[in-house]
């Protein structure tokens, strides 16, 4: 569990870098990116309210034409609630919860932490080819990039 608060500082880095660069383009001109991006800030609310026993009814999986300031401070604030839960989670811990399908499942809550963040990493990914097929250099967002900065900086 100690490696998991790193995790997810780690996320919020690689989130910022990922929505500079896409802030620094048109509005709506890699509407694919800004999607793929506004994904990754509901599939954390939607995770973080699935742990906690909050439904998520109300949160689109999939958002279309969400500005990338909007899911960055989404993701923001999902940060600090992370940050929260991290400190009182027992690695032993499972919940049960609903997916998309409707399809019952049990997990442990490591587990499912340490998704959230391939999750996003996985998209992140995603947006760096598709800015690449655009000539936009992506930022780098590999964990040792961030474990290079976090040890220098």
């Amino acid at each position: 569990m100690d490696q998991l608060p790193k995790l997810f500082i780690y996320d919020r880095w690689a989130n910022r870098k990922t929505a500079a660069v896409l802030n620094q383009q048109p509005q709506g001109a890699l509407q694919e990116c800004d999607n793929l991006f506004a994904h990754i800030a509901a599939s954390q609310k939607i995770w973080y309210n699935r742990i906690n026993g909050d439904s998520s009814d109300d949160i689109e999986l999939w958002p279309k034409s969400i500005p990338v300031s909007t899911a960055m401070e989404s993701l923001e604030k999902i940060h600090e609630k992370w940050s929260k839960l991290l400190t009182s989670v027992k690695d032993e811990a499972v919940i049960s919860y609903t997916n998309s399908k409707r399809t019952e499942f049990t997990t442990s809550i490591t587990g499912i932490l340490h998704h959230v963040v391939i999750h996003g990493q996985h998209h992140r990914a995603q947006i760096a080819m598709l800015l690449r097929q655009h000539e936009i250099e992506p930022p780098a967002t590999d964990f040792i990039f961030y474990l290079r900065e976090a040890d220098n900086g």
